[in-house]
Order: structure tokens, then C-alpha cells, then sequence
């Protein structure tokens, strides 16, 4: 099984930003322990509550995780154009280079897509 960079980065930008995050409010506190853990949830959440702290947490989580498959949507999109420019490359040498990046298939397909609807 091969593991494609895109889907590991993505993962990893989801939910390790989000705990760094947490990590830095926590240290920033004048609490310690729990009370530090709870008291920054609280904060988190607009004074609502530590369950909604929570919930901030995982919604930038996945905010996250979102704005790196755009940034990775991004750079292969315009390293194709750039590639495609420099070597002169035909329309199925564009697709055959698509092919052969350790990329999910899902952005295999969403970049192959964009192409051969821009070049129709």
C-alpha cells in the first residue's frame, strides 16, 4: 500500500494545528492542571461551555483540514500549468503526469477533471 502525501498532510494539519492551538492557550494561563484545561474551554467558547469549547476545536479541525486540501488542490493545479508551459507538453502527457504523483485519486480525478474541462 502506498500512501499518498496529500491525504497524510491533510490529516495531520487537522488535527495537530488545532491541538497546538489548545496547547498554546493552555500554557498561557494562570491556572494549572484541569483548571486550566476547563477554564480555556469555557474561554473557547464565548463563555458557553466547555462542551462548546470542544466543539470550536473540532470545527477548526475541519476548517483545517479543508484549507490543506485546497492548498494541495492549489499547488498541483499550478505545477501542472507551469510543467505543462516549460516542456510544451501534449493533452495525454498532461494526464499520464497527473497519473504518476503519489496523490489520493480523489485529486488525481479533481485535477484531471479541471484540465480536461479547460482544455475542451
Amino acid at each position: 500500500m502506498i500512501v499518498k502525501i496529500d491525504t497524510v498532510a491533510n490529516f495531520i494539519v487537522g488535527l495537530m494545528i488545532p491541538k497546538f492551538i489548545f496547547l498554546l492557550l493552555k500554557w498561557t494561563s494562570e491556572f494549572g492542571g484541569a483548571a486550566a484545561i476547563t477554564s480555556r474551554l469555557k474561554e473557547i467558547s464565548f463563555d458557553i461551555g466547555m462542551e462548546e469549547g470542544i466543539g470550536v476545536f473540532v470545527l477548526l479541525g475541519i476548517l483545517f483540514y479543508k484549507l490543506s486540501e485546497y492548498a494541495f488542490y492549489r499547488h498541483y493545479a499550478s505545477k501542472i500549468e507551469r510543467e505543462q508551459l516549460q516542456q510544451k507538453l501534449l493533452y495525454e502527457e498532461v494526464l499520464q503526469r497527473i497519473d504518476s504523483y503519489t496523490i489520493s485519486k480523489s485529486l488525481k480525478t479533481r485535477l484531471k477533471s479541471e484540465y480536461i474541462i479547460r482544455n475542451y
